[in-house]
């Protein structure tokens, strides 16, 4: 389990990390998915579990890369009432977590979670990668 400084706990999941692929079968099921982004490199393929929470909380905002050029995919698993926040200049947007809808933007992006409290479980696959 990890944390954004002593927040949020969450577990984690690496399926491909720089050039390795620690956990095959999931790879797999992830190409569908990976054939629509059609990356020109792939650097990082994991996916997050978050759990219930009696009260939605937020990660504090972050990046998951500082790299120019690379782009982060969210695809969520799973519907419930979490979200993912996304910060531009002073305006924040929502966007819901809905199962089979993916969000791709800059990996420069600031972005936040905010946990669920209606389902167990929150399920994502986070992939970051070149276009």
């Amino acid at each position: 389990m990890i944390s954004y400084k002593d927040e949020n706990e969450f577990f984690l999941h690496s399926i491909y990390d720089r050039n390795l692929q620690h956990s095959s079968n999931l790879f797999r099921l992830c190409q569908p998915i990976l054939q629509k982004l059609n990356p020109s490199a792939l650097l990082e393929v994991r996916a997050n579990l978050s759990l219930k929470r009696e009260q939605p909380e937020r990660c504090s905002f972050h990046v998951d890369y500082d790299i120019k050029n690379l782009y982060t995919a969210i695809f969520y698993v799973n519907t419930c009432n979490g979200a993912t926040i996304i910060k531009k200049e002073s305006e924040e947007y929502v966007i819901n977590s809905l199962e089979n809808k993916i969000i791709i933007f800059p990996a420069l992006t600031l972005h936040a979670m905010q946990s669920q409290t209606d389902v167990s479980r929150r399920i994502v696959l986070n992939i970051n990668f070149f276009k």
